[in-house]
């Protein structure tokens, strides 16, 4: 018990500690908020992709 208040008393750890923390609750919800949002633009992205594939192989013939 000793060796986890040594490592707390140290500022730097401490702080580090904290920052991941607040980190992850600010990004498990974001991504989550996120995640319909990037589905549509990975949609997007595949019909621009087919599309320029369909249009490139119509220009080849």
């Amino acid at each position: 018990m000793n060796t986890v208040f040594d490592f707390l008393s140290n500022i730097a750890e401490t702080k580090l500690i904290i920052i991941g923390i607040i980190t992850l609750f600010i990004l498990i919800p974001l991504a989550l908020f996120l995640k319909p949002v990037l589905a549509e633009i990975v949609k997007m992205i595949k019909h621009l992709l087919k599309y320029l594939i369909d249009k490139q192989s119509k220009n080849k013939k």
